[in-house]
């Protein structure tokens, strides 16, 4: 009596290949399988397009492991004050020069941002003085409608984000976003299950946003505090969800060389030694859509605020 129930319920269950064929529905355009064949031409633009495509951040070298490139979202982090947002205006100043973008920083004031930016401009030719006014002018005049701002400090909302990633793309055709930071959204932060749950959706609708919309999404996370900044962390210790790197397709890792320093001010290399060793290493320790994971150094000239990739 049990195999016979066992036996009917089994075959209520069962579809057989004849129904699968004979199904019609006014919903069947939903149903989202397909066989391989419809994926053949993705494929062949992946190897031969995707792979190679993206736009330089403007350091060469760094070109090899990372681009920008459309539909990803990026997360930027590193230990405080070892200038995640300083490169990342470095790489603004760059991309901007062909592609519109959208910088949403409510840790600096827009004036604060553009000074930094037109530090950035002078580049190897900056003696380290401000620029002139008419240099600043020049520069905003140049960057109107390539750099868009949005005016908004301390903190801000997640749908106040989504709101002006849409509209960036939508009306100003921005090809890719800056959130600076992670922290300064007030209505995803904390500890514990319900902190961690909003994060995760966050981070979820951006990584739609950037797939629905075609643009890049750079943003900016803070790490727990380290006792130890001799030695560049891992992305295990980015503060809040572990969906934050989850879900992310790139993580960079910005590290200012702190045993450089020690170094330096124990006098325990040469001026000569010290000269060679990099000031700054990006680690890049994830990359969902391409094949590589490295660290490059790059050298900080203090003049012009930014980072290259051979000794001053």
């Amino acid at each position: 009596m049990i195999d016979q129930t066992a036996g009917a319920i089994i075959n209520q269950l069962t579809i057989t290949k004849e129904q699968v064929h004979g199904y019609e529905s006014e919903y069947v355009e939903d149903f989202l399988i397909k066989d391989t064949s419809s994926f053949a031409d993705a494929v062949v633009d992946y190897y031969y397009k995707e792979l190679s495509s993206g736009k330089s951040l403007g350091l060469s070298s760094l070109d090899e492991g990372f681009v920008m490139r459309r539909a990803e979202l990026t997360l930027v982090t590193g230990i405080s004050s070892h200038g995640k947002t300083q490169i990342l205006m470095q790489w603004v100043h760059k991309l901007t020069k062909e592609s519109k973008g959208l910088i949403m920083s409510m840790e600096m004031r827009p004036e604060i941002t553009l000074a930094r930016l037109c530090k950035i401009a002078l580049g190897r030719n900056s003696t380290g003085s401000p620029p002139t006014e008419k240099f600043i002018r020049e520069y905003c005049k140049e960057k109107n409608e390539k750099i868009y701002i949005y005016d908004q400090q301390q903190e801000t909302t997640s749908a106040d984000i989504f709101a002006s990633i849409i509209y960036a793309k939508e009306v100003l055709d921005c090809e890719f976003v800056v959130v600076d930071s992670l922290m300064t959204v007030a209505d995803i932060g904390g500890d514990g299950d319900m902190g961690y749950n909003e994060q995760k959706k966050f981070i979820n609708k951006l990584s739609v946003l950037c797939k629905a919309l075609d643009i890049h999404i750079f943003l900016v996370a803070h790490l727990r505090k380290v006792t130890d900044e001799l030695s560049a962390p891992d992305a295990q210790a980015i503060y809040g969800s572990s969906n934050i790197r989850n879900l992310t397709d790139n993580i960079l890792m910005v590290y200012r060389n702190k045993l450089k320093e020690k170094w330096a001010m124990e006098e325990s290399k040469t001026p000569e030694e010290l000269r060679v060793i990099p000031d700054c290493l990006v680690y890049i320790q994830k990359q969902r859509n391409f094949p590589y994971e490295g660290k490059f150094g790059f050298y900080f000239n203090k003049n012009s605020l930014t980072y290259q990739e051979s000794p001053v």
